[in-house]
């Protein structure tokens, strides 16, 4: 399971989380700051609930839930009682945040590759800005009266009233660590021979300049060695594995597909931002998890699979 999103109750008695279990399986719970035991607050089957944003007063929670490409607003009373459905379109609505005072929520309308921010008041619904797809995040700014809209690899300040939109310019810098280029030696390890179909017992690896240079099958003579040499103790060594489909939605993801082995994935579909600062955030070591191939958002038409 991976943990979502997350965000404190008002009064900060409570943690609210999307507990990931699947693509189709993922529900929001909570639990007391105090910890004990967590409350699921949703049931949907076969469902998936991403996104969600807390009112004001503690009871209601907004949440974006939904299938594949489609997903709608509910508000749910988090003492009980049925949900109340406040969307219901064949786009996907998305990123859903509540002002300050609880009288306006905001979310994103994505569909057929064009976003619209949506800002919904007590009486009245109204887009304030249009765009192309680009997995857009919203928040509101304390005073009420503009959200802070994160679109791709930028930043922008936008008001509610009339949609204006001013950017807000960042820099950010990095330092990327050369690839390892360190000799080492690994012995004592078993390995699969493709061609025979064998185990080869006993087998040490040679790596130079971060590739593997030689491997033999015979105990490999250490003595005198300047480089680190490991004993793999008899354990089975493979090469990284290439999961040729697996979608890198969540950054939390990557230390389950390393500790299985996968340390490359190609992504067949995806926000492209997204994958690209998954790719750039493993680079830099903010994150841990495998390369990253990705082929950019899905391709698709009206009434499609996604």
């Amino acid at each position: 399971a991976d943990i979502g999103q997350v965000a404190f109750s008002h009064d900060g008695d409570y943690v609210y989380f999307v507990n990931d279990l699947s693509q189709y399986d993922a529900h929001l719970w909570r639990i007391a700051i105090g910890g004990g035991q967590p409350e699921q607050l949703t049931f949907t089957q076969n469902w998936h609930e991403w996104s969600f944003a807390l009112k004001p007063g503690g009871d209601q929670v907004l949440v974006e839930s939904g299938r594949y490409g489609g997903a709608d607003l509910y508000e749910i009373n988090v003492n009980g009682g049925p949900a109340k459905r406040l969307t219901s379109t064949l786009a996907r609505e998305m990123s859903v945040a509540v002002s300050p005072n609880g009288r306006q929520h905001a979310y994103v309308e994505t569909h057929n590759g064009v976003d619209h921010v949506v800002v919904v008041g007590e009486t009245t619904t109204k887009r304030i800005s249009t765009s192309p797809f680009d997995q857009k995040q919203l928040v509101f700014h304390p005073d009420g009266e503009s959200l802070v809209l994160v679109a791709g690899r930028q930043l922008f300040r936008v008001r509610t009233q009339d949609g204006e939109t001013t950017p807000i310019p960042f820099t950010a810098q990095f330092s990327v660590a050369d690839n390892p280029t360190d000799d080492l030696v690994i012995t004592n390890v078993q390995l699969f021979d493709a061609v025979g179909g064998d185990v080869v017992p006993e087998a040490s690896i040679v790596i130079r300049d971060g590739r593997i240079a030689e491997v033999h099958s015979k105990p490999f003579m250490i003595e005198g060695l300047s480089v680190p040499v490991i004993d793999g103790e008899g354990r089975t060594l493979l090469p990284g594995l290439v999961d040729n489909h697996h979608h890198f939605w969540s950054p939390l993801n990557g230390p389950g597909l390393l500790a299985n082995g996968v340390t490359s994935i190609r992504d067949p579909g995806s926000a492209i931002a997204d994958a690209l600062d998954y790719k750039d955030a493993i680079r830099l070591g903010i994150l841990a998890g495998p390369d990253v191939y990705t082929a950019g958002p899905l391709i698709d038409g009206p009434g499609g699979y996604h």
